[in-house]
């Protein structure tokens, strides 16, 4: 053992080649339990432990590596041999794209006959849309392949859903239009077009002079989910945590709610507690086994925000800051 190397990043890979031969199967790396091992493998043997700081450095290069990786699929580049990993966001762009805005759904959803396009975002309806786009269809076959429009009453998406077919007794009916693996039970009969007057009363309470003001993202958030102490609340039976975060991103690029900042991230990722919050953790910067604090989550969002904004070049940052979304 004399002069062997104490790199970290060595002895981990160490570690993957003995699983491999162990296993002598590669799908053994598939298993995240794997992962969490590689990223906090002490080194005993050596006489030494991994400092927690090391993991999450490496663990934040790896993090940059792979949005550097996607990015020229989102910026629309020809890519002559995509590697695997480039394939399977080729395949689902709208999940596997580092950010949202490159999106194929982002863009169709802002073309010119879609409820979040300028000339649509403020009339009658649009709210209702929105929530159509991001409750109801979203990566669903319907969505995908025939509509993101802007439906300006209930009459309207009544008219779309019988002349696309639509019959709620029949399963695979059900299955093209609503996306039930995506946020949660599907519901066409939700009441989403009594919401407009709500949403209307929320925006005159952010006028000022006759003036639009945004809505702040949180208070937003937390309005969209229903809660008790704020005024006029909505109580959709689909706008969970998760749901109701993904909307309230989309509304933000609309200008009439504002953007999240880097705290607003942090608390809607402790509030959802799921896939943001995992990867959190196993890049270190969460380091406890219970619950964390609102203000820990906060803090180690803000450290992933800082190190790809100091570490993706300014040409990929979509005209303006790297959006925190």
């Amino acid at each position: 053992w004399l002069s062997f190397s104490n790199d970290t990043e060595m002895l981990a890979g160490y570690f993957v080649l003995h699983l491999m031969c162990a296993f002598k199967n590669s799908d053994v790396l598939l298993l995240e339990g794997v992962w969490c091992v590689y990223r906090t493998i002490k080194a005993f043997v050596l006489g030494q432990k991994i400092k927690a700081t090391a993991i999450r450095d490496h663990g934040l290069r790896l993090l940059t590596d792979f949005v550097l990786h996607l990015l020229p699929l989102g910026l629309g580049q020809d890519i002559a041999h995509p590697t695997p990993l480039q394939q399977s966001a080729q395949e689902r762009p709208d999940f596997y794209l580092p950010f949202r805005e490159l999106a194929p759904c982002h863009w169709r959803a802002t073309s010119e006959d879609s409820p979040y396009h300028p000339s649509l975002n403020s009339e009658s309806g649009a709210f209702a849309s929105w929530c159509i786009f991001r409750a109801l269809i979203y990566d669903s076959d319907v969505m995908h392949n025939h509509t993101t429009r802007y439906f300006c009453n209930l009459e309207a998406w009544t008219t779309f859903l019988n002349a696309q077919g639509y019959n709620a007794d029949d399963q695979a009916s059900v299955d093209r239009f609503f996306n039930i693996a995506c946020y949660g039970r599907p519901q066409v009969r939700t009441k989403v077009y009594d919401t407009e007057v709500k949403w209307q009363k929320l925006l005159e309470g952010h006028a000022e002079e006759g003036r639009q003001k945004p809505v702040p993202f949180k208070e937003f958030y937390l309005w969209l989910q229903g809660k008790k102490e704020l005024p006029d609340n909505l109580k959709l039976p689909l706008l969970g945590n998760l749901t109701a975060y993904l909307l309230a991103t989309d509304v933000s690029y609309t200008g009439k709610v504002q953007p999240p900042t880097a705290s607003d991230m942090g608390f809607a990722i402790h509030r959802i507690g799921k896939g943001s919050y995992k990867a959190l953790k196993l890049l270190n910067l969460l380091l406890k086994e219970d619950k964390h604090t609102m203000s820990e989550v906060e803090d180690a969002f803000s450290c992933v925000y800082a190190h790809l904004q100091a570490n993706i070049p300014t040409e990929h940052h979509c005209n303006g800051p790297l959006p925190v979304y």
